[in-house]
């Protein structure tokens, strides 16, 4: 009944709030003990109102609640908080100066620090979900029933409460990563494109934790879910394996993945202008072609003859980030550009809570129906 306080305190008075043990909704006292009557129960499997506050007022308290539970737990914020910080801290180090590097081969580590970060929050997000939500679904579900919110308030209010719990903990972790890795030379434009592509990273992890936490009711249950879910998104992104190293029958999980269009998004928003000046292709090449001249000269030299080749001819030769874009397909960049990688991004999270609220919806209906 304590944790009902910021609920009561929105929805209804505060004398008749605190003359209640349960929780008013609507001018109707309802005990969160109670189950539903019988009206109200099919009133709700008809998909009639019984609330006289907006679904959008129910959302905005029930988010204020969780997070006030939560800012609350002044030991766990903390170390949560401190944690991400480590673990950007950790990343930023071990890929120091990679992305602002002006030699070619610093694109491979580059792009291996955005996998990462990209990787991470979308793994935290999903986590943190399927850890908490079923901790709270019972007492959720109980003061559903008893009438003290509706269905879309509820749904509205788990993905606002996941999403401000994370945002802060993606900061913590993003800008430390962001900063060592040499990120910031690319200006302010490319900090909120790449922080943009986290954060829908993180939607998208949310509602696939809400999904699995609703339809699991334990951490065995919720792992043995995931794995399915989330190992092709990994596999098939483009990182581990290649677009075009994939198998021709297979190649199309390559556009199925949404981690695909998020790294596809930060490597072009990293590497469309940059320009590298060490260890470029024909440099390579023309160095090698120095050596293997040398060589023959050596061995096919007449007797007698003395040719000798400077031993340094200062071979060099700049390169753009673009090559590398086009030989994985990203440049000119296909679906219209940043705004449609960001578009096809807008439309899996909308896929994906369409089918989170769909399990929530069955799985609370078939509690109220037994």
């Amino acid at each position: 009944a304590g944790g009902l306080a910021p609920c009561c305190g929105a929805l209804s008075t505060p004398p008749l709030c605190a003359a209640q043990p349960g929780a008013i909704l609507g001018a109707r006292a309802v005990d969160v003990n109670m189950r539903p009557s019988s009206a109200d129960a099919a009133r709700r499997r008809a998909g009639l109102r019984t609330h006289s506050v907006g679904h959008l007022r129910q959302a905005l308290t029930l988010t204020h609640r969780a997070l006030y539970d939560a800012a609350r737990d002044t030991r766990r914020l903390p170390q949560a908080l401190l944690l991400r910080v480590f673990i950007g801290l950790g990343v930023g180090l071990i890929f120091q100066g990679q992305c602002s590097s002006d030699a070619f081969d610093s694109i491979f580590p580059c792009t291996a620090s955005m996998f990462i970060v990209a990787l991470v929050c979308t793994l935290e997000c999903v986590l943190e979900t399927v850890l908490w939500f079923p901790l709270s679904r019972a007492l959720l579900t109980r003061e559903y029933l008893n009438g003290l919110y509706s269905l879309p308030a509820l749904a509205a209010s788990l993905f606002a409460t996941v999403l401000v719990q994370n945002v802060l903990g993606s900061i913590c972790l993003v800008l430390p990563v962001y900063s060592l890795v040499g990120g910031a030379e690319a200006g302010l434009a490319a900090l909120v494109i790449y922080y943009g592509t986290i954060g829908m990273m993180m939607f998208i992890g949310s509602a696939v934790g809400i999904f699995v936490g609703t339809l699991t009711d334990s951490l065995d249950e919720a792992r043995s879910l995931l794995s399915p879910i989330l190992s092709p998104m990994m596999l098939f992104c483009g990182f581990v394996l290649p677009h075009a190293a994939m198998p021709r029958w297979i190649s199309w999980a390559y556009y199925a993945s949404f981690l695909q269009y998020a790294l596809s998004i930060l490597q072009i928003n990293q590497l469309k202008g940059k320009v590298f000046t060490r260890g470029c292709p024909a440099e390579i090449i023309e160095e090698a072609l120095y050596k293997d001249l040398a060589v023959w000269l050596d061995d096919h030299a007449p007797p007698g003859w003395n040719i000798t080749l400077p031993r340094h001819l200062g071979f060099h030769g700049n390169c753009s980030g673009l090559g590398p874009l086009r030989e994985q397909g990203l440049w000119p960049v296909p679906f219209g550009g940043i705004r449609g990688y960001f578009g096809i991004m807008a439309l899996y999270l909308c896929a994906c809570v369409t089918i989170a609220y769909t399990a929530l919806r069955a799985r609370i209906r078939a509690q109220a129906c037994g």
